[in-house]
């Protein structure tokens, strides 16, 4: 079913978007200030729903996934979060602590978009000119794993649920996020306080580094 909705939404949004780019480049001289700014408007509308076309296709890759390649997991979070960090701007700080160097059965790529989309979203909803503490550490337990959180996840644990899925704004990017990570095995959930979210915690099988 969710081929059949890709596939009907591509042709007509692949029509959209080039007609919008013609008339830009042939009426450019023509047009007013006012008609600029309203095909801008739907250029950037057709954009959004490319994005969430080719979310959409990375979810259906996913869901049946065997488990990629290790990455390393504390680079990737360093870099996930300072591009997060860049974009969202408005005086925020994101302190980044990792103690451990693990790795996590998820191929690069997925894992620094899933791990930007949930760094974005906790900074996304974070007040302006806060700290959004990010922390990750291996877990005792019978199979070595490591846990990351983003912002204030207070009492909440693996089986707290993901609410954040449900926000609005963010295009198909936490289903997204949340298939990566249960691909390789993982957990994922939030934590929201006074109607916001306020932290994500992140829980993933591990290997050491040394291994």
């Amino acid at each position: 079913m969710v081929e059949l909705i890709l596939h009907e939404l591509r042709t007509p949004l692949t029509v959209a978007s080039g007609s919008i780019a013609q008339a830009a480049d042939e009426r450019a001289g023509a047009l007013s200030p006012a008609q600029r700014a309203h095909l801008e408007r739907a250029r950037r509308a057709c954009a959004s729903l490319e994005l969430v076309v080719r979310q959409l296709r990375d979810w259906t890759e996913l869901v049946e996934a065997t488990p990629g390649p290790e990455t390393p997991m504390g680079p990737a979070i360093t870099e996930a979060v300072q591009q997060a960090i860049a974009r969202t701007g408005r005086g925020l700080e994101a302190p980044i602590s990792i103690e451990t160097d693990a790795r996590v059965p998820i191929a690069p790529r997925p894992l620094a978009e899933a791990l930007h989309a949930l760094a974005a979203a906790v900074l996304r909803a974070a007040a302006d000119g806060t700290r959004v503490a990010v922390h990750a550490q291996a877990t005792d337990g019978e199979k070595p794993t490591v846990r990351l959180t983003i912002g204030d996840t207070g009492s909440s644990t693996p089986g707290s649920g993901f609410e954040a899925e449900w926000l609005g704004g963010l295009g198909f990017s936490l289903p997204l996020a949340r298939a990566i990570i249960e691909s390789a095995g993982g957990l994922v959930w939030s934590r929201h306080a006074d109607g916001r979210l306020a932290g994500i915690g992140v829980e993933l099988p591990a290997r050491d580094a040394q291994d």
